[in-house]
């Protein structure tokens, strides 16, 4: 069933791109005073979200179609890519210090 393949492409791609590298830059663009509660609420809201998209998802390929909601989707990633692009710095290497001041300028 190509829906069941573009699902797990999906998933496989998320889990080796913006999944695991959005905690670990998470946890070091947050100064120490507020890591706790900022990783917190991120964490309400990514589950919120995802809550939502698995909730919402069989509503769209019944009544939107595969095609429509696929390209919805794909849509968001590109958005997601631009946004990476343009606003999220580079931590590599940098102490904390350094990242909030990169974070400060821009």
């Amino acid at each position: 069933n190509l829906v069941l393949i573009a699902i797990l492409l999906y998933v496989a791609a998320f889990a080796i791109s913006l999944g695991p590298v959005m905690w670990t830059m998470l946890s070091e663009i947050f100064p120490a005073n507020v890591k706790g509660i900022a990783i917190s609420i991120v964490g309400f809201f990514n589950s919120l979200v995802s809550y939502t998209v698995t909730q919402f998802f069989p509503w769209e390929l019944t009544n939107l179609g595969p095609t429509v909601t696929f390209a919805i989707y794909a849509g968001m990633a590109v958005l997601s890519v631009l946004f990476v692009y343009k606003y999220v710095i580079e931590t590599k290497g940098k102490t904390l210090e350094e990242v909030e001041e990169l974070l400060i300028r821009s």
